[in-house]
């Protein structure tokens, strides 16, 4: 009965130590495997927070088999490239609109430059108008005083008083003109203006 009792202890205590064994082979295996599942999804969170929109990046590669992993790998890759995709739209539609807005502040700047340009053609005009408005009686003035001046000495009658009073004329009336351009010139001199209302200011 004694060997009996030694015979079951022995064949308890082996299959307890197989037992013992296999617990820990299937541990071992078990660990191992989710050991390289938790790696890869490790892996893939450090890509994923290195990631930047501003500079390109390679899809993530893993070569795990497992199912539910590529998966994850795949969706995450598809959604970079969805937002490298929208980024490079993102890029060109800002170009297109940089190109427009430069394209618009030219035209508008030509614009600009027409409009001035035209205005002040339309003020050279209006000062043209002014000044030939200003000078048509002096010349009328100065044309008779000439005409006179011919027609006296053409008849013999030119003296020097007539010579006199008709220069006199002619010289006033010119000078009334030259007194005319420099009053238009002085009109549309900006400097001349903001002068004229410095001293006005400094006697108000």
């Amino acid at each position: 009965s004694n060997s009996f009792v030694r015979d079951l202890q022995y064949k308890l205590f082996t299959q307890l130590i197989l037992l013992s064994l296999f617990a820990l082979f299937i541990f071992s295996v078990t660990y191992l495997y989710f050991r390289k599942q938790l790696f890869t999804l490790h892996h893939l969170s450090h890509w994923m927070g290195n990631y930047s929109v501003e500079k390109f990046q390679e899809p993530f590669k893993s070569d795990n088999t497992n199912v539910e992993i590529q998966t994850i790998t795949s969706s995450v890759n598809k959604m970079v490239e969805a937002i490298d995709d929208y980024r490079c739209q993102m890029e060109q539609i800002n170009s297109e609109l940089e190109e427009r807005v430069e394209t618009e502040i030219s035209k508008r700047r030509e614009k600009e430059q027409l409009l001035i340009h035209q205005s002040r053609l339309a003020a050279m005009g209006e000062m043209i108008e002014n000044i030939a408005h200003q000078w048509r009686q002096p010349l009328n003035i100065i044309g008779l005083a000439v005409a006179d001046i011919n027609m006296k000495s053409t008849f013999g009658l030119l003296n020097d008083k007539e010579i006199e009073n008709n220069t006199t004329l002619i010289n006033h009336n010119l000078s009334f003109m030259s007194n005319t351009i420099d009053d238009f010139r002085n009109f549309f001199n900006t400097e001349k203006e903001s002068e004229a209302y410095q001293m006005l200011t400094r006697e108000g």
